[in-house]
């Protein structure tokens, strides 16, 4: 209930329930690394830890490798690989990404993440979602505010997850100064939408 409350309340008309035994679930790991223990409280089903490089673009190495390390530490506190999802916007970050998975957990292993566009998420779920954006240079992300900020996109990335998201990405501390006011309000709900996470800065 916790993952879906934000998204029935900004697109769904307060229509979008968790019911049921998932209703309550939350994801709790048999053990996790001290680095990371408040990324996977279970107390908190949405966290964002802000990018770790603030001059990327659509690819972000220190990112992708923060991925994979947080994928590692989900499968040694028990998450099945088929269970973790990571999304991304752009497909030059998804390389980055299965690429980092291959560096820390060998290729056989990291072929079992579905690490790809949001486009290509589209109804699939998992347990642990990870959605890497990648850009952390402010003055690209407001040139490409019209694609990166789109509700369609950033509703599918954050519905995949089933008990635990992660999100990775800008903080986004001011709107730009854009003509589109359409596009203004999407820059708002992401500022919202990561408002109402945990925020951790690793």
């Amino acid at each position: 209930r916790w993952l879906t409350a934000w998204p029935s309340d900004t697109y769904y008309d307060k229509q979008l329930v968790a019911t049921g035994g998932n209703r309550e679930r939350r994801l709790v790991l048999s053990q996790v690394p001290a680095r990371l223990g408040a990324v996977f409280d279970p107390a908190h089903s949405g966290v964002f830890i802000p990018t770790l490089d603030r001059a990327a673009r659509t690819r972000n190495f220190r990112d992708a490798d923060l991925v994979a390390e947080l994928c590692e530490a989900a499968v040694n506190g028990g998450v099945p690989l088929e269970r973790i999802g990571i999304v991304t916007p752009y497909r030059a970050q998804g390389r980055a990404l299965r690429n980092a998975l291959i560096a820390r957990c060998g290729r056989a292993t990291a072929q079992k993440v579905v690490a790809d566009t949001v486009e290509r998420m589209q109804g699939q779920e998992r347990e642990l979602i990870i959605l890497s954006l990648a850009t952390g240079d402010e003055v690209f992300l407001a040139a490409v505010a019209p694609f990166f900020f789109q509700p369609a996109r950033l509703n599918v990335s954050i519905t995949r997850a089933m008990t635990k998201l992660i999100v990775v990405g800008p903080t986004v501390s001011t709107v730009p100064e854009l003509e589109d006011e359409t596009v203004r309000l999407w820059i708002s709900q992401y500022q919202g939408f990561i408002a109402q996470l945990l925020r951790v800065d690793l």
